[in-house]
């Protein structure tokens, strides 16, 4: 297998059948990445130790609730658990595709709404609405969900993150998407994050 990737909870490994296998890291994993990415943490080991119970707390949360539930797989590109092992399908990064063409960030990002509510519905929602970083564009076009272990399950933590405007505080909107594709997403985040539209999709799916 080849390695293609690592985030903060997983190594990723293409097993070149358009598929990837997710490999979670150990709490010693976690804590190198963090100060890679984060070094001031070296100062606060406390804020560390912290940081590195919630990451596998939420992983195995997220993996006990995935096991079990979701209609709409597609989401998260078939995600799929067998003999202990984690896999997905291979798609290809929002990173790796927004900010080349506006045309073409703007039509992503029109289409992000109704993958959001579709998230919803099905009872889950990314915890930070980091655009680039933990989404892809799979073969058919769609966007899916890659980092499945970041994410709210529950509805009173979604409204307080609305509430909040949480995507705004996300290093993508923050540092990673400029001019008028940035722009544009805010604008469309303004307009679909509200708490009637989470109201009106959550757990839609789920009671079909």
């Amino acid at each position: 297998m080849k390695r293609i990737g690592s985030g903060l909870q997983f190594k990723v490994y293409d097993l070149g059948n358009g598929r990837v296998e997710k490999v979670p890291k150990t709490a010693f994993q976690i804590s190198l990445t963090s100060l890679i990415w984060e070094p001031y943490l070296i100062f606060s080991p406390r804020t560390l130790r912290q940081k590195i119970q919630n990451a596998i707390g939420a992983r195995e949360v997220s993996i006990n609730y995935f096991k079990n539930h979701v209609n709409d797989n597609g989401l998260l590109a078939n995600l799929r658990f067998a003999a202990g092992k984690i896999y997905q399908d291979k798609v290809t990064p929002l990173k790796d595709v927004l900010g080349k063409d506006f045309g073409r960030d703007k039509e992503i990002i029109d289409a992000y709404p109704d993958f959001i509510f579709n998230c919803w519905g099905n009872g889950f929602a990314d915890s930070v609405y980091n655009l680039l970083q933990n989404n892809g564009i799979d073969y058919l076009g769609n966007i899916v969900l890659m980092d499945f272990a970041e994410v709210d399950l529950d509805k009173d933590s979604v409204r307080e993150n609305i509430a909040r405007s949480i995507w705004k505080k996300s290093a993508d909107y923050r540092f990673r998407l400029h001019g008028e594709t940035k722009k544009h997403y805010e604008q469309t985040m303004k307009k679909a994050l509200t708490l009637d539209n989470l109201d009106k999709y959550w757990g839609a799916k789920i009671s079909d």
